[in-house]
């Protein structure tokens, strides 16, 4: 599992640094490992909740699922 997530968060990190995003930074050394894992299935519904990012830390959240959502746009060939 731990090298399955940490694949999977260096291949976000290198896409999102292959689009020139650097707001935040992915943590091999925290719950990143855990949250690259989720995105696929959560990605959606965070990007989607209400409510206004009340710390850094749900910015972060919301920008990373934001980010996956994106990127995975692109890869299937549906960018609207």
């Amino acid at each position: 599992m731990t090298e399955a997530a940490q694949h999977a968060l260096d291949e976000f990190a290198a896409k999102l640094a292959a689009k020139g995003d650097a707001r935040f930074t992915l943590d091999r050394n925290s719950s990143d490992l855990l949250l690259v894992c989720l995105l696929p299935k959560v990605a959606n519904y965070i990007v989607s909740s209400s409510g206004d990012a009340i710390s850094d830390g749900v910015a972060r959240l919301r920008w990373f699922a934001a980010r996956f959502q994106e990127l995975s746009k692109v890869e299937s060939g549906d960018v609207s």
